[in-house]
C-alpha cells in the first residue's frame, strides 16, 4: 500500500535513505534536509537513543554508556531500537531517513543484513559523508554525545571516570562562574552598584570578550598540541 503526499508523489515510492559518516560529517543536518524534501520520517539515532542512555549514566551505569566494558553492548542495543522504530515507521509512512555512523552495517555481513531485513520491502540508498579530519575532530569537541565519545576514545580505560567527571565539572563552573564574574564586576567597577550605567556594562563585556579570545588561544594550542602528545594525530 502506498500513501499520497503533497506534490503529487508518493510516501511508498521513496524507501529508506541511509546518511551514514563520522561523528561531526554532518548528518543529522543533511539528513533533516532530505526528511523535509522527500517529506518522510526522519529517525536519528542520537535522538531515538540517547536521552535514554543518558539518564542511566550514574544510576545504572559507572560511566559513560560508549566507555568499556558496556560499550559495544549498548552499541548493538541502540541500533537494535533504530532498527525496531524503522521497521514500524517504514510499515506505516512507506520510507524514512535514517541516520547514524552505520559503521558496521556499511562493511556487511550480519548488521547490513538486519538492517534490509527491518525495513523490507523498501530499498535501501546510503548516502557516506567525510571530510578533513582537522575539521571533524574540531566539530567533534563542540558538541555533547560525540565530544564524550572522543573522550571514550582517546582516554586512557582506567583514567575514564575521572575525564568524564572533570568534564562535567568543568561544564558546570563555567556556568557558575560567569554570572559570578559579572556579579563582582558590576559590583566593585560600577560608579554605582545601584545603577549601573551603560559604561559599566561596557566594562563588563569587554572582559567577558577578553576572557572569550583567551580560552579561543587556549583550545587551539591544545588541538595543536595533539600532534605531540599522541602520535597517530596528524594535522594536513
Amino acid at each position: 500500500m502506498t500513501y499520497p503526499c503533497q506534490g503529487g508523489r508518493v510516501v511508498g515510492d521513496t524507501g529508506v535513505v541511509v546518511v551514514a559518516g563520522v561523528a561531526g560529517s554532518g548528518k543529522s543536518t543533511l539528513g533533516r534536509e532530505l526528511a523535509a524534501a522527500m517529506r518522510v520520517p526522519l529517525l536519528d539515532l542520537d535522538a531515538v537513543t540517547n536521552p535514554l542512555l543518558d539518564r542511566m549514566v550514574g544510576p545504572v551505569l559507572p560511566t559513560h554508556w560508549l566507555a568499556a566494558p558496556h560499550g559495544e553492548l549498548i552499541r548493538e542495543g541502540r541500533y537494535a531500537a533504530l532498527r525496531a522504530v524503522a521497521g514500524d515507521v517504514v510499515a506505516t509512512a512507506g520510507g524514512a531517513v535514517l541516520v547514524a555512523p552505520f559503521t558496521a552495517e556499511l562493511a556487511g555481513g550480519a548488521a547490513w543484513d538486519q538492517l534490509v531485513a527491518a525495513v523490507a520491502p523498501a530499498e535501501i540508498r546510503v548516502v557516506h559523508l567525510d571530510g578533513d579530519p582537522a575539521l571533524l575532530a574540531a566539530r567533534r569537541a563542540t558538541r555533547g554525545a560525540p565530544r564524550d565519545a572522543l573522550i571514550a576514545a582517546t582516554v586512557p580505560e582506567h583514567t575514564r571516570g575521572l575525564a568524564f567527571g572533570f568534564n562535567r565539572a568543568a561544564d558546570h563552573l563555567g556556568a557558575v562562574v560567569g554570572p559570578v564574574l559579572a556579579f563582582l564586576l558590576l559590583t566593585y567597577l560600577a560608579s554605582d552598584p545601584n545603577t549601573p550605567t551603560a559604561r559599566d556594562y561596557q566594562q563588563v563585556q569587554g572582559f567577558a570578550l577578553i576572557t572569550a579570545f583567551a580560552f579561543v588561544v587556549i583550545n587551539l594550542l591544545v588541538d595543536l598540541s595533539y600532534t605531540f602528545l599522541d602520535p597517530r594525530i596528524r594535522y594536513s
